[in-house]
């Protein structure tokens, strides 16, 4: 998408089905199975150090436990203890943006570790920032999706340059993403509850299904926004995406990956089942979102096109 050559020198993932699916679509030169080891400290170094940590431990959705959470919340910890160790040029992490707002305490922790990193003279090492950044703000597609990005930036590789944010662009359109009818089983009870739900506020505001209503039906409480979808998490990408009013069904699994930057025909169809697929896409960075950013991270560390 950069048009810049590189070279995968790593990959990390705990999921046995994820991993099939990573080493097949990339040629990793290792791959590891679990950060929280020593033997991905071990890993080699690289010159850009991407990272989208589990969110359950700062999401909504998951225990708010943090830090202390008792499946992930320590996998940030060992990422820190890798960029210490390795010092990257430059390094991303992404999380859900419930890390800058309900926990901001554990950002501020992270943050002032990675501001404090030294090389080898005991001079600081890294220039480091931090955004909410939102992708159908800054990433033309059309979903209401924010995370919360850290940059590091290795300030001998700055050497005078700046770094800048991705800028707003126009959003493109939902039209681009979802096309007309297609065949799908039922809406289950909770679904079938929560439309006639919205259906009755609509009636009683003057809104219209018929318009271009994307609405989670989902959730306890049915969201609706127009034109633009809510947040395709793991868990709603995984029950089949949201309901678009005027087509009267509920996303296919190409919109789905459309709506997260990707293609579903360049997924392999043997490694895993449709659902996982879309678990997966759920849990995804978007892939116009990272590289908006990732183009503004090599030409800060002089590594652009």
């Amino acid at each position: 998408m950069l048009g810049i050559a590189y070279t995968e020198c790593f990959g990390c993932e705990v999921n046995k089905k994820l991993q099939a699916l990573g080493m097949k679509m990339h040629n990793y030169h290792h791959f590891y199975d679990d950060c929280c080891t020593a033997n991905f400290l071990s890993s080699p170094t690289c010159h850009v150090f991407v990272c989208g940590a589990p969110c359950q431990p700062y999401s909504k959705a998951g225990l708010q436990k943090a830090l202390h959470d008792p499946k992930n919340g320590e996998v940030l910890l060992w990422v820190l203890a890798w960029i210490c160790g390795h010092q990257p040029e430059a390094f991303i992490l992404e999380n859900v943006e419930g890390l800058c707002t309900t926990h901001r305490e554990t950002l501020n922790i992270i943050l002032g570790v990675l501001a404090r990193m030294q090389d080898s003279k005991g001079k600081k090492l890294y220039h480091v920032e931090h955004r909410v950044l939102n992708l159908c703000v800054h990433g033309h597609i059309p979903q209401n999706r924010s995370r919360l990005f850290v940059v590091g930036l290795r300030l001998d590789r700055l050497q005078g340059r700046e770094f800048s944010w991705p800028c707003e662009i126009p959003t493109l359109p939902l039209s681009d993403f979802v096309k007309g009818k297609a065949k799908q089983g039922p809406l289950n009870n909770t679904e079938a509850k929560n439309l006639i739900s919205v259906q009755r506020k609509f009636a009683k505001t003057g809104r219209s299904l018929k318009d271009k209503w994307v609405i989670d039906l989902s959730a306890s409480e049915p969201h609706a926004m127009h034109d633009v979808s809510p947040c395709l998490t793991r868990t709603r990408a995984g029950s089949g995406g949201h309901y678009l009013s005027w087509l009267g069904r509920k996303m296919t699994d190409s919109e789905i990956f459309g709506l997260q930057g990707m293609s579903l025909e360049k997924f392999p169809a043997d490694v895993m089942s449709s659902r996982e697929l879309r678990l997966a896409a759920g849990n995804s960075i978007p892939v116009t979102l990272l590289a908006r950013l990732m183009s503004q991270v090599l030409s800060a560390i002089g590594r652009g096109p």
